[in-house]
Formats: structure tokens, sequence, C-alpha cells
């Protein structure tokens, strides 16, 4: 569908992109979350040259399956970011604590300590799988909408034979 020359812009517009944003995420962010997302995106580049970048897919239900993969990934960063998280504040007081950081009041952060609750949660925890299902429904669609047009081009390039 694309032509050579424009699958190889399309590439290099991709990674360039990704690299910049990367970088930026780096710069104001941190490594851990840089890592997650550029792995991420890594191979989201690599899945995107082996499914749709020669071969375009249906819109709507890549759509569908992007928002809906979206909303999800929405949910679980908001919990991540809804409970604040005590970095080494009171850890060995099992109860919920009250302190002042970098001069804003945080009110009933709890503590996550498993040797000191006896249970672990860390916020975002149980919602990373949200944006994950309809992730892995949009790649196993995918994964099988290339398989089937790949098997109507042979069955095309067949008949082009026949009829010659």
């Amino acid at each position: 569908m694309y032509s050579p020359r424009a699958q190889l812009a399309n590439q290099l517009v991709a990674l360039g992109l990704s690299a910049l944003f990367v970088a930026a995420l780096k710069i104001n962010v941190g490594v851990p979350p840089t890592i997650i997302v550029g792995g991420s995106a890594l191979v989201g580049f690599f899945c995107w040259r082996a499914t749709n970048l020669r071969r375009a897919i249906t819109p709507v239900p890549a759509t569908v399956l992007f928002l809906l993969t979206t909303a999800a990934l929405h949910v679980h960063m908001y919990e991540e970011h809804s409970a604040l998280l005590a970095p080494a504040l009171q850890p060995a007081n099992p109860a919920s604590i009250d302190a002042v950081i970098d001069g804003v009041q945080i009110e009933g952060m709890a503590n996550h300590h498993l040797a000191v609750t006896g249970k672990y949660y860390f916020p975002g925890l149980y919602t990373a799988i949200l944006p994950m299902i309809p992730g892995i429904c949009a790649v196993w669609w995918m994964l099988r909408n290339r398989k089937a047009s790949l098997r109507e081009g042979e069955g095309e390039k067949v008949k082009m034979k026949l009829a010659a």
C-alpha cells in the first residue's frame, strides 16, 4: 500500500518523535518511567513495522481498541496519582500519616511497607492490567487480520498467475 520510500519516511518520523518524547520524559520525570515508556515505544514501533506499516488496517476497530486502551490507561494513572506514597516517612508506623512535602500538606498517606502492615498494595498495582486487556486484544486482532490479508494476497497472486 505504501511505497518503500513512504515506509522509510514514516519509520524515520516515528523513531524521531519517539526519541524526542523519550528524551523529554527522562528530563522531566526520571529514569524508571522513561524505561517503561521508552521500552513500550520501541516494542510498539517494531510491532507497527511487522503489522500495519505495509498493509493498512481497518480504521474503525483499530480506533475503538485504541480508545479503550487509552481510557483504561487513564483509569490506571488516576489511581496511581490519587494515592500519594510516603517515601520513607515514618516507615515503622502502620497507620496513615499526615505530612508537609515541599510545602504542601498531604493527609492520610498510607504505609505500603509489607513488613510493617502485613499487606502490600502499591497504587496502580492491580489496575495496571486494565490497559493490557484491550491492548492485547488489539495485537491479537491486528495479527489475525494480517494473516488473513496475507492469505488473500497469496490467493490474488495465484489467480493472476492462472490468468496469465
